[in-house]
């Protein structure tokens, strides 16, 4: 009888811890999901357009929305987009310019090495000529005292 006393005071026991963790777990998840919403609605603030919330500071108190996207778009367009452009411009023709003189630099390079081989092979050529006559002189040098 003592040993299921004892045993119904463990099985209780557990019982009690167990609720105990289960409201500890469910007060961490929620805090868990408070933590998760303050940081959603923190990057939305964040992905907001760096250049609405820059006019935003400025014009807050003296201008309303529409004209603030005014200002903005005006700006954008009148300002930024055609600065852009001349800068994409300068920098295409600086990457075209410095092709086109990596190009002729390594064109010219390859012609170079061209005619210097060709210029061995027609030394070659020659040399082998001088060569093919010594020999055929030789040979008719032996056949004519061969001859005798």
């Amino acid at each position: 009888m003592a040993s299921n006393v004892n045993h119904i005071q463990n099985k209780t026991k557990t019982k009690n811890g167990i609720a105990t963790e289960t409201t500890y777990l469910s007060s961490v998840n929620d805090s868990d999901n408070q933590i998760e919403q303050q940081q959603i609605s923190g990057m939305q603030e964040e992905s907001k357009g760096a250049v609405d919330r820059l006019v935003g500071l400025f014009t807050e108190h003296t201008h309303a929305k529409p004209q603030r996207k005014r200002l903005i778009n005006d700006f954008i367009f009148d300002s930024l987009q055609p600065e852009f452009k001349q800068k994409m411009e300068y920098i295409g023709r600086n990457i075209v310019s410095s092709i086109s003189h990596t190009l002729s630099s390594e064109s010219e390079n390859k012609m170079n090495q061209l005619k210097e081989g060709l210029g061995t092979l027609h030394l070659e050529k020659e040399s082998g000529k001088e060569l093919y006559t010594q020999k055929i002189n030789l040979l008719q040098t032996y056949k004519k005292s061969l001859e005798k």
